[in-house]
């Protein structure tokens, strides 16, 4: 299951309410990391993971946040992303990508531990990285799959479609022989992405990054993203690049932008653990609370919010629906 550092965060809590017990004095504005410094070289603020399988939607597997919406609106909400009939039943002539690698470069998650404003991510980056490859829960599926899936086409790179994300239950240990399952809890995300196909750089829209030729790059949509702590994300201008490389997909980005007001209305969900309760994390708290205003910026339509980025690399992957 994608967690946190559970020793960690008790020992934090622990020591805090023992000031507070002692009557000792704290600082309400301090902002600490509660982890160690990244190793040079590696991005700053790396958290990410876009779904959790094993029939449970992906929160830090702390934090359940399945319950927000599928898709960009200022309501918020607590609607899971669609899926029709035809799609997610029957597979046949589509293309699948499983991420191998996903890394949440931008912005930095923080949550306030009873009165400490902590840096979480460089926890939340280490425990998705185990389960990008591991099952912790012993269900027999990997604790975390994302999927790109590429329609009507066994050749994704010799025409220009459709691509859609989402989760996918994917037995343990990996095997190239074995074939994922549809992810109930976040299913392919409807509508789908139009991509298309360049042999220039894909560049992603009022962005640095891009993706080297040959490549593909979805038009600017709706997309929602799954991360640890704050589960579903739903981003407006979510934008999909990457490269051919052989048969996988190499330096990925997906990229969107997350309104003040919808990470205000939009609820982490029921479930927390224990431990999280302790350091006074609740059901219910806006993702807002574990953004920083400091990273906040500015929409091409002047509204006030976070540019999520987050870099990924993808292998090809079987599927069958009727799993």
């Amino acid at each position: 299951m994608l967690r946190l550092n559970q020793n960690r965060w008790l020992g934090i809590a622990a020591l805090y309410s023992l000031i507070s017990a002692c009557g000792g004095d704290t600082d309400d504005s301090q902002n600490v990391s509660a982890t160690p410094s990244a190793e040079a070289g590696a991005p700053q603020g790396t958290l990410g993971g876009m779904q959790q399988s094993g029939g449970q939607p992906a929160g830090s597997g702390a934090v359940d946040a399945g319950t927000t919406t599928g898709a960009a609106s200022d309501a918020g909400g607590t609607n899971t992303p669609s899926v029709p009939a035809d799609l997610g039943q029957d597979s046949q002539g589509d293309t699948f990508f499983r991420a191998d690698t996903l890394v949440l470069k931008a912005p930095n998650l923080f949550a306030t531990l009873l009165i400490i404003r902590a840096d979480v991510t460089a926890d939340g980056q280490a425990a998705l990285n185990a389960a990008l490859t591991g099952d912790d829960d012993m269900n027999g599926f990997i604790d975390m799959s994302l999927l790109l899936r590429f329609l009507k086409t066994t050749n994704p790179k010799g025409a220009d479609g459709q691509v859609t994300p989402g989760g996918a239950d994917c037995p343990a240990p990996l095997s190239p022989d074995s074939a994922c399952g549809p992810d109930k809890t976040f299913p392919f995300q409807t509508p789908a992405l139009t991509y298309a196909n360049s042999t220039q750089a894909c560049v992603l829209a009022g962005a640095p990054e891009s993706a080297a030729a040959p490549c593909f790059s979805t038009t600017p949509a709706s997309l929602t993203m799954q991360l640890p702590i704050l589960g579903a994300v739903p981003l407006q201008d979510g934008q999909i690049v990457g490269t051919w490389d052989g048969a996988n997909i190499s330096n990925g980005f997906v990229r969107g932008f997350l309104p003040k007001t919808v990470a205000a209305a939009t609820k982490l969900g029921e479930g927390l653990p224990a431990f999280l309760t302790l350091a006074g994390i609740k059901a219910g708290a806006p993702l807002s609370n574990f953004l920083s205003d400091a990273q906040m910026q500015k929409n091409a339509r002047g509204e006030d919010g976070w540019w999520f980025l987050m870099s990924y690399t993808a292998k090809p992957a079987k599927f069958e629906a009727a799993k």
